[in-house]
């Protein structure tokens, strides 16, 4: 694929008319399993006039059927099989980093890219459509990349990760000319150096190195879609706070980076807000055993949104990721939440059953995949 000839999907804009999910026979082997719970109040969620494909082995087409009469969905569903040879993990739930959606003289092209997730998703799908599917070596996880209309954000890590997969002696300005070339969209990084976020004793010790926190940008930062009255590009910035009170402490170990990423990103043209989310322990593991680190994460940012207002609503969704069923002490911080989208002017849709997503280092975003949009501009 030639350089620049990649037009990608929007994280925002128009209304969503097809969505893929990948729900993996491993799923339906126990009965109530909990990660379920976060597909079925996304799923109940959707618009009629979405289709949705949802990914899955044969072998467990069955029980998929009956559990999707159990939520039921108003969308409409396509169940895609994976070929004969492809075997789907636990893992496979998360469909949004493996690949990326392209539109090339009005054709879908999905695009094979290099991430910590490289499953099949992309030959699945394409296998079952008419698609084009193409490779692409960059380091560029679909969670670690956040698209608009006339920009792109993309976490620092996956500059260092793409110069990481030469062969030769391939630096940093090497790898960010990779993907600044990789979609005409001006480009933006998330991340921030060491010099932001200590003092130095000397300028000696000054690190020009880029570093990232939290792992990919979307668990973090939201786009909106909107600009303010400056043109800005508006975005959601986590504040994460060491305990459920939302008036308690931040986390200094997040804090620093987090305000030192939010201060680049408003040096590179945006308007931050700030949005609050915890990083405390969420209940224990089905085996008994502790919360792995990244559980603690809320990831609230992990948002699916349109800026088109469909057919008899008053305003455009979000689906919002939302905890408080699980852990009902996380309500205040479910409710600031919603408030902070609704005060520009969104439908604040709640996905429930966040936290069982979490505990596998996710949200709603990670484990869904837009593959079309209706073409609007965004306000």
């Amino acid at each position: 694929m030639s350089s620049g000839n990649v037009h990608l999907m929007m994280d925002c804009g128009g209304a969503i008319e097809e969505m893929a999910v990948a729900l993996p026979p491993a799923l339906f082997v126990e009965p109530n399993e909990p990660s379920l719970k976060s597909f079925a109040s996304l799923i109940a969620s959707l618009p009629r006039a979405l289709n949705l494909l949802i990914i899955s082995e044969k072998s467990s087409f069955g029980k998929l059927r009956k559990w999707l009469e159990q939520i039921p969905p108003a969308c409409q569903i396509s169940i895609i099989d994976t070929p004969s040879d492809g075997e789907m993990t636990k893992d496979d739930i998360w469909i949004q980093d493996p690949f990326l959606v392209s539109n090339r003289d009005n054709q879908r092209v999905f695009i094979d890219v290099v991430s910590e997730r490289s499953n099949s998703h992309a030959r699945w799908l394409q296998a079952a459509s008419a698609d084009t599917l193409e490779e692409h070596r960059i380091h560029l996880a679909g969670g670690n990349m956040l698209v608009g209309p006339d920009f792109r954000i993309v976490g620092t890590d996956s500059i260092k990760k793409t110069v990481a997969l030469a062969q030769n002696d391939r630096h940093w300005k090497q790898g960010l000319l990779a993907h600044q070339e990789f979609d005409a969209r001006h480009m933006s990084l998330f991340g921030y150096q060491k010099g932001d976020v200590t003092e130095p004793s000397s300028v000696a010790e000054m690190d020009e190195e880029y570093f990232q926190a939290p792992f990919h940008v979307d668990l973090a930062v939201s786009l909106t879609g909107l600009q303010n009255e400056q043109g800005k590009p508006i975005l959601f910035v986590a504040e994460v706070h060491s305990t459920a009170d939302t008036e308690g402490p931040l986390l200094p170990l997040f804090a620093r980076r987090l305000d030192a990423s939010a201060g680049r990103l408003e040096a590179q043209g945006f308007c931050v807000l700030r949005n609050k989310i915890p990083y405390v322990a969420p209940p224990p593991q089905q085996n008994g055993g502790p919360p792995p680190a990244w559980a603690y994460w809320h990831a609230y940012n992990n948002v699916i949104v349109e800026n088109q207002i469909r057919s008899g609503e008053d305003s455009p969704m979000v689906w919002l990721p939302h905890f408080s069923d699980v852990e009902e002490h996380l309500q205040p911080f479910d409710e600031l939440n919603r408030q902070a989208w609704e005060s520009l002017g969104f439908q604040a849709i709640p996905v429930y059953g966040a936290t069982y997503l979490a505990s596998h280092g996710g949200s709603i975003r990670c484990a869904s995949k837009v593959l079309k949009r209706q073409e609007i501009n965004t306000r």
